[in-house]
């Protein structure tokens, strides 16, 4: 098998991933560990770059007032190499970019411009935990425009405001998974491996071996635990329990606008533009009561 590092990486670990984003890098890596070279086009290396610049350009509408932070693509800690050649983007790079939000004092509003599949559970509950302790320094609000699933709605649900675009797709909560067990394509290659270790389980539930009952086991804890710290940190965001968490937010399942605000995962529905304009409105409302309506005149040219 090539590249045991990536299989490594990306197997037996838990996600807060869709499972069809799962199942689409499962089949990735499995082409380049059987050899095959996967090339992504200019074409999507471009899609990328664009939808980047484009968030960046609507920040620039309302300067000074509104700070839009982009969530895009599969959220993963310290994945600054692969931010722009493969629609990834770092966890560290996003928590950067709203600590930069927070401290400029011309910043009123953090806006998140969400449109991700989830991504790696390692640093997620961290920073949803730093932005919901930020709540009452700004008015932060997140809009799925797409899709805002599984780690990117753990984060998202930490703002003071959660909107869905009319066509997006929210939800997701849930943890998964995936074990490959390549003992027969080894045996097929004439490879018999031998693990040598120290410590009963370090081995455990490797590529190379059909999975136990004692591994799975054990695995299935570890994504429950994982599990068990979404559910509480989605109540915590949204104010509820977690008993309501479990028993209206779909257990896995992602929902329309509609339906995710019929089961309060969201607080309007409303689109991306039709948000960024709501917002900079309240902005000048905020300058009329302060400075006056001569003001105002001069800011809504400005906006």
């Amino acid at each position: 098998m090539r590249y045991p590092h990536i299989a490594s990486a990306f197997y037996n670990t838990p996600w807060f991933l869709t499972r069809e984003k799962m199942t689409e890098v499962d089949a990735f890596l499995r082409q380049r560990l059987c050899g095959v070279r996967v090339k992504v086009s200019s074409e999507q290396l471009e899609g990328w770059r664009a939808a980047r610049e484009q968030a960046q350009a609507r920040a620039q509408r309302a300067p000074g007032a509104i700070a839009v932070i982009p969530m895009y693509g599969v959220l993963m800690p310290r994945a600054d190499a692969f931010d722009e050649m493969s629609g990834v983007t770092s966890v560290q790079n996003l928590a950067r970019a709203f600590r930069a939000a927070l401290a400029e004092p011309e910043v009123k509003t953090i806006l998140f411009d969400v449109d991700s599949p989830g991504g790696s559970v390692f640093g997620i509950e961290e920073f949803s935990a730093e932005i919901f302790a930020a709540r009452g320094r700004k008015r932060m609000v997140a809009v799925s425009n797409s899709q805002m699933a599984s780690a990117a709605y753990y984060l998202a649900s930490a703002v003071d405001e959660v909107v869905a675009s009319p066509s997006s797709d929210t939800g997701s909560i849930g943890v998964i998974s995936l074990h490959l067990d390549f003992s027969k394509a080894a045996e097929l290659e004439g490879v018999k491996p031998t693990w040598i270790t120290y410590g009963q389980f370090k081995a455990e539930g490797n590529e190379l071996e059909p999975l136990g009952e004692e591994a799975r086991a054990f695995w299935q804890q570890r994504v429950d635990e994982y599990g068990e710290m979404f559910v509480k940190a989605i109540a915590r965001n949204r104010g509820i329990t977690p008993k309501e968490v479990r028993e209206n937010y779909g257990q896995g399942r992602s929902f329309g606008a509609k339906e995710a605000k019929q089961r309060g995962m969201v607080d309007r529905v409303a689109s991306f533009d039709e948000t960024l304009d709501r917002l900079g409105a309240a902005r000048t409302a905020a300058i009329r009561a302060e400075l006056g309506r001569e003001r105002l005149a001069i800011e809504r040219a400005s906006l």
